[in-house]
C-alpha cells in the first residue's frame, strides 16, 4: 500500500484505533506526520500479520516523536500480540563523576549497566566541569529524541563544580545552585512521568582545601562541599513534602555517610584525607574503590525505595526459550 495519504482523508473514521491507548493520546494532539504513519499502520492491520510486523519496525526505526505517539505504538504491538524487546532505560546525569564513572571501567555508572545487563540500558548523560547552571539548559536537548516512557530512572549528581570558589568561572552561588537544581528536577519529574528520580548530593573532598595551580589561590574547601550537600538534601526533603506523588517517585542519598560516619565528618577535626583519602584518585574524582562504594550505595536505596527497580526483579529482554526455536516445525517463520 502507498504510505503516501492525502490530508482530505478522514482521519477520525479511524478513531477505533485511537481509542487502544485509553486516553493517553487523541488524533488532534498529534502532528500530520504521526497520524499519517498510525493511519498506514492501522489499515496495514487488514493485510495481515507480517505486513504490520513490518510496519512497526520500519517506524521503530525512525523514531516515531511524541510519548503520545510512543504510546500509541506501544498499544498497537500488544494489540497485535507482539511483544516490546525494548530496553528500559536508567539515564544517569551529572559532571565529571558521572561521566567517569561511565567511561571508565569499573566506574559506577559501568557497574550499574552491569547490573542491569540484559535488563535495562544504562544511559550516561555525563559532562566534565559542567555546573547545574550549564546544564539545565542543556537537558531538554539532551533528552529529546528519548521516549520517556522507556525511563524508569534517573541519578542526578551535580554541585561538584558549583561550589569551587567565585574567581572560577565555574562558581554557582548557592541559592542559584538550589534553584538551578529545583528546575532540573521539576523538568524530569515533568518529562518522564513514570521514572523515578535518584539525587546524589555533592560527596566529599578527599583533601580540606585545593588550591588553584598557577597562582596558589584557594579553588575549593570541604566546606563549601558540605554546604551545597546540605542545601541539595534540603531542597529534596523540601520537595518531598508537596505531594504524595514527589515522595514516591524522588530520594536523595547522603553520599558523604558512604564513605565516613556522620560523627567522624561533623567533627571540626575531621580530616578527609585521612578518613576517606583511600576513596579518591585526587582530591574530588574517585578510584575504583570509591566507584565501588558508589555503586553499592545507589543499589541499596534504589532497591530499598523501588523494589519493582530491583534488578532481580525484572525479567531478561530476550529470555532463553530453546524449545519452542524456528528450528522445531517447519513455515513459521512469521510466527
Amino acid at each position: 500500500m502507498d504510505s503516501s495519504i492525502h490530508p482530505s482523508m478522514d482521519l477520525f473514521a479511524h478513531g477505533w484505533f485511537f481509542s487502544l491507548v485509553d486516553g493517553s493520546v487523541r488524533p488532534w494532539e498529534l502532528s500530520w506526520q504521526q497520524r499519517r504513519l498510525m493511519l498506514v499502520l492501522s489499515m496495514k492491520y487488514a493485510l495481515g500479520r507480517a505486513s504490520i510486523r513490518r510496519s512497526i519496525n520500519l517506524a521503530v526505526r525512525r523514531r516515531v516523536n511524541g510519548s503520545g505517539c510512543d504510546a500509541a505504538m506501544l498499544t498497537l504491538i500488544s494489540f497485535m500480540g507482539l511483544r516490546d524487546f525494548g530496553y528500559g532505560q536508567i539515564v544517569t546525569i551529572g559532571d565529571s563523576l558521572t561521566e567517569y564513572g561511565a567511561s571508565k571501567p569499573g566506574g559506577w555508572g559501568h557497574l550499574l549497566a552491569s547490573h542491569y545487563s540484559r535488563k535495562l540500558d544504562v544511559v550516561a548523560r555525563g559532562f566534565a566541569s559542567y555546573t547545574t547552571y550549564w546544564l539545565k539548559f542543556a537537558i531538554p536537548a539532551l533528552l529529546h529524541d528519548t521516549p520517556p516512557y522507556k525511563i524508569k530512572l534517573f541519578t542526578l549528581l551535580l554541585g561538584t563544580n558549583d561550589y569551587v570558589q567565585p574567581t572560577s568561572n565555574k562558581h554557582v552561588p548557592l541559592e542559584k545552585y538550589v534553584r538551578n537544581m529545583e528546575e532540573i528536577i521539576r523538568f524530569l519529574l515533568s518529562f518522564a512521568p513514570g521514572a523515578k528520580i535518584l539525587v546524589l548530593a555533592p560527596p566529599p573532598m578527599a583533601v580540606k582545601i585545593i588550591q588553584d595551580p598557577n597562582d596558589g589561590s584557594i579553588y575549593a574547601t570541604l566546606d563549601d562541599a558540605r554546604a551545597y550537600r546540605d542545601a541539595c538534601i534540603a531542597l529534596i526533603s523540601q520537595l518531598q513534602l508537596e505531594n504524595a506523588n514527589i515522595l514516591a517517585r524522588m530520594q536523595v542519598l547522603n553520599t558523604w555517610d558512604l564513605f565516613a560516619s556522620r560523627k567522624q565528618y561533623d567533627d571540626p577535626n575531621f580530616d578527609p584525607a585521612r578518613i576517606v583519602g583511600k576513596y579518591f584518585s585526587d582530591p574530588r574524582h574517585f578510584n575504583g574503590l570509591g566507584n565501588c562504594v558508589l555503586f553499592e550505595g545507589v543499589i541499596e536505596i534504589v532497591d530499598a525505595s523501588w523494589p519493582e527497580l530491583k534488578a532481580i526483579n525484572l525479567p531478561h529482554v530476550l529470555p532463553a526459550d530453546y524449545e519452542n526455536g524456528p528450528s522445531v516445525e517447519l513455515d513459521n517463520d512469521d510466527k
